[in-house]
């Protein structure tokens, strides 16, 4: 399932270059915006730009779902829906997202009993985590409502559960190893001072870290800034792809062969 998924996700940017070009663009222009601005503007109006740049990120992972969905339903997808306002989904994804939230921590509970309380607490959080994976995916796929969608949701995973639990521990190896060469990057630029492998070591040395509060530079910040957003944009374009795939596959849905042409359509076939 999963090659299959790496193999649809290089399809669809292949054969859309341009597409997710613009939509690159348009992600890290919302994610670095507030960077570039903190120079220029007042405290009151850059708090403003940090609420504009955090409701413009929600909205593009919330596009991120839509557009894998066309993509698989339909062969593609338009930049313009981006900017379209759905008020009742996006009142439904708060839901969904809040009860997903709240399901997830009930285990917290069991941190009452030592060890044993601890490990249970990790483990059926990790199983309710996996289980609501697809809870805003049904939502705005077919409509349903977010309890609807929570109890489909769970009921479409418990059918592949091991597939599913062993795609999540892939992803999630993958997401730390990414993660690690993007701060081995910027350590051996020297840009970030708080990357992975230099923190460590200031967190030995504390006199190290506040040297670095006190020599905070706007240009390597910038551009550090600059690499996470480049990283993470990659990550959620290809993931919102491979998510989807394996979310339709799961749900036992095939995608449609008339909205595929060309070397598109033969190569998923």
């Amino acid at each position: 399932m999963l090659a299959r998924a790496i193999e649809f996700a290089k399809i669809i940017i292949t054969n859309n270059k341009e597409f997710f070009l613009k939509l690159f663009l348009i992600g890290f222009i919302i994610d670095i915006l507030p960077l570039i601005l903190i120079d220029s503007i007042n405290g009151d109006l850059l708090m403003v730009s940090l609420i504009v740049s955090t409701v413009l990120n929600i909205l593009f992972f919330i596009f991120m779902m839509k557009m894998g969905i066309n993509f698989y339903d339909l062969g593609e997808s338009k930049l313009s829906n981006f900017f379209k306002i759905d008020v009742i989904l996006y009142t439904k994804l708060l839901i969904g997202s809040v009860l997903g939230v709240v399901i997830t921590l009930l285990p917290v509970v069991f941190l009452i009993i030592p060890i044993v309380g601890w490990i249970l607490t990790v483990v059926l959080m990790i199983l309710f985590c996996i289980r609501l994976l697809f809870v805003n995916y049904l939502i705005i796929d077919d409509n349903l409502g977010p309890l609807e969608a929570v109890y489909k949701g769970m009921e479409i995973v418990d059918g592949y559960w091991w597939k599913t639990f062993g795609i999540f521990i892939v992803f999630s190896f993958c997401g730390m190893i990414i993660n690690l060469i993007k701060d081995g990057i910027k350590y051996l630029l020297e840009i970030d001072t708080n990357a992975t492998y230099s923190l460590i070591v200031k967190l030995l040395n504390p006199q190290l870290l506040l040297s670095d509060v006190e020599t905070w530079n706007y240009s390597t910040t910038l551009l550090s800034k600059g690499i996470d957003s480049v990283f993470s944009l990659v990550i959620e374009i290809v993931g919102a792809l491979l998510v989807v795939y394996i979310y339709k596959t799961i749900k036992g849905e095939s995608h449609n062969p008339i909205a595929w042409e060309g070397s598109a359509k033969k190569e998923i076939m």
